[in-house]
């Protein structure tokens, strides 16, 4: 898959931003959230600001740069959008900080079906049922008299 850039800018470019399933964003020497679980076929978008940019490494938890990334940018601050359509885990880094730590994990699941309606909680409580009662309900007649 093609790796999608825009130029490096302070604020993400509001278009693709909006087309994004989710975002990751840098906050201080970390990426927030640094575990992202998506399903396949979600975009994801990554803001980094001007001292940190978005690396595939080869493994999880890595500082080695994968050799053949399918997203990401080394150059600072670049903005960064992915669609990930392959199942699997992919890790990233911000290759300044990556010995502290700046590092970054996108977790990709099968697909989900289409959403059904959920079933209502299970009722705890007797349900009313439709069998006549044990006791005579109270009437508003008045009693008759019987004659003799």
């Amino acid at each position: 898959a093609p790796i999608t850039t825009a130029a490096p800018t302070s604020a993400a470019p509001t278009t693709a931003a909006q087309s994004c399933d989710h975002h990751v964003v840098t906050i201080g020497n970390s990426f927030s959230p640094a575990w992202l679980e998506v399903r396949a076929g979600d975009r994801v978008c990554f803001l980094p600001f001007s001292a940190h940019n978005v690396v595939q490494t080869d493994a999880v938890g890595s500082c080695t740069a994968d050799p053949s990334p399918t997203f990401g940018s080394t150059t600072l601050g670049q903005y960064v959008s992915h669609v990930f359509s392959q199942v699997g885990t992919f890790s990233y880094m911000s290759a300044p900080h990556c010995g502290g730590s700046m590092i970054g994990v996108v977790h990709v699941g099968i697909a989900a079906p289409p959403r059904r309606p959920t079933s209502p909680a299970p009722n705890t409580t007797a349900a009313p049922t439709s069998a006549a009662p044990t006791t005579a309900a109270p009437t508003s007649a008045a009693p008759r008299a019987t004659g003799c």
